[in-house]
């Protein structure tokens, strides 16, 4: 069967760039350890860098990232404005 060249044919003998996937679960602790259970299967499996996102002191609390996956998985800490009536996120 014949194939005319063109953009479709590149794209399909190219393989997708890897992603880079952003995360910002609920601030709740016990969300955090599934997202970061996550974080660390999609970035063990190649499929993507990801950035975590989360309060100072949550990041903290973080456990660390295996050394294989450390440079694949970014814990960023993200400041939050206060709220009076809300208790201190940090």
């Amino acid at each position: 069967m014949a194939t005319h060249g063109g953009a479709a044919d590149d794209a399909s003998a190219a393989p997708p760039p890897p992603l880079h996937v952003v995360m910002f679960p609920w601030l709740a602790f016990g969300h955090l350890i599934p997202f970061l259970e996550l974080a660390k299967r999609l970035a063990a499996r190649g499929h993507a860098a990801v950035t975590f996102l989360s309060t100072p002191r949550n990041a903290f609390r973080l456990a660390p990232l295996p050394p294989e996956l450390s440079s694949r998985i970014r814990v960023v800490p993200l400041p939050l404005p206060a709220i009076v009536s809300l208790p201190s996120l940090y």
